[in-house]
């Protein structure tokens, strides 16, 4: 259980990590003047879905780090954990979908899909074994 928790803990630095890099999305696609290029709907959509984004990372990393073994312990902070899987695994396969795929980015998405699997296939062992 112990090494479960020290994964989930290392998601939620993850997922800070994740928050910090879309703040910095403004300064690093120059989303001044690419986003002006666009409708002013599209425009603000895009920049809804990053603050939407900021805010679930936080908000998930705050969760990860002050109550990982609530989530392992808890059906719905199972299902909660399911979520990331979920999420990470899709992020992981749009990847190599769309054009500019980092295998470093790549590798950083296997990490943080196993921070989160490996602690799920963990407590599932328990929960049969007792």
């Amino acid at each position: 259980m112990k090494t479960s928790i020290i994964l989930l803990r290392i998601g939620g630095v993850f997922n800070i990590l994740f928050g910090a890099l879309h703040i910095a999305f403004w300064n690093m696609f120059d989303w001044s003047d690419q986003l002006a290029m666009l409708s002013v709907e599209n425009s603000n959509i895009m920049q809804m879905l990053n603050l939407v984004l900021i805010i679930f990372f936080f908000y998930t990393a705050y969760v990860l780090l002050r109550m990982p073994a609530r989530l392992l312990t808890n059906p719905i902070g199972r299902i909660f954990i399911g979520l990331f899987i979920v999420l990470y695994t899709s992020r992981l396969a749009m990847e190599f979908y769309f054009p500019g795929s980092s295998m470093i980015f790549a590798l950083i998405m296997l990490v943080t899909i196993s921070s989160f699997a490996l602690p799920l296939m963990q407590t599932k062992k328990l929960s049969h074994a007792g």
